[in-house]
């Protein structure tokens, strides 16, 4: 087998062309693999001391408490720059020597914090992730129907490459191919 202009291979039957539908599953496999992986690593609480972790409270950045065996771990109202860190945070956790009197617990309530029965969960990504799988879906198929195009009328190049033989031979007029030249090339 031969390789042929036209993208496809040459064989003993003649040209054939490479079918757009395996790589189109291939991308979308890849996409969804990439999502996958992303939400599988998800960033861990930043450890706090309870100096810092007040100062958030005083900040009002504090959705959620929980208060664990020998930890406390909360969640964040929103993503916030923290210590001058370069990066976002989102939850924080910090060591309890002691457990919290009913005045502290009573004062973070107050702050707007919700204690919890269990850990902090991290808001949900659907919403984000359904927009970006909207947007790659979007892409797969333009791409794969540009594929298709391109299988079915050929290439701009090769369509403006006709309409010059066509324009020596005499098939087309000189308007025709003027006109059908300021189309191909707006595509390329």
């Amino acid at each position: 087998m031969s390789s042929s202009p036209e993208g496809g291979t040459t064989g003993a039957s003649g040209p054939r062309r490479l079918s757009t539908g395996p790589l189109a599953g291939l991308l979308i496999l890849v996409v969804v693999a990439v999502l996958v992986v992303l939400n599988l690593l998800e960033a861990p609480a930043t450890a706090v001391s309870r100096e810092q972790f007040d100062a958030l409270l005083e900040r009002g950045v504090v959705a959620e408490v929980w208060i664990g065996a020998g930890r406390l771990e909360a969640r964040l109202t929103g993503p916030v720059r923290f210590r001058g860190e370069r990066q976002l945070v989102d939850r924080v956790v910090a060591e309890l020597k002691v457990r919290p009197s009913d005045d502290e617990v009573g004062r973070w309530r107050a702050a707007g914090a919700r204690l919890s029965a269990e850990p902090p969960k991290r808001q949900p990504d659907w919403p984000w992730g359904g927009a970006v799988a909207l947007l790659l879906a979007g892409g797969i198929w333009h791409l794969v129907a540009q594929a298709r195009r391109h299988r079915r009328l050929g290439s701009p190049r090769q369509r403006l490459e006709e309409a010059d033989r066509q324009y020596r031979d005499g098939e087309l007029s000189r308007d025709q191919y003027e006109q059908l030249v300021s189309e191909l090339t707006a595509q390329l």
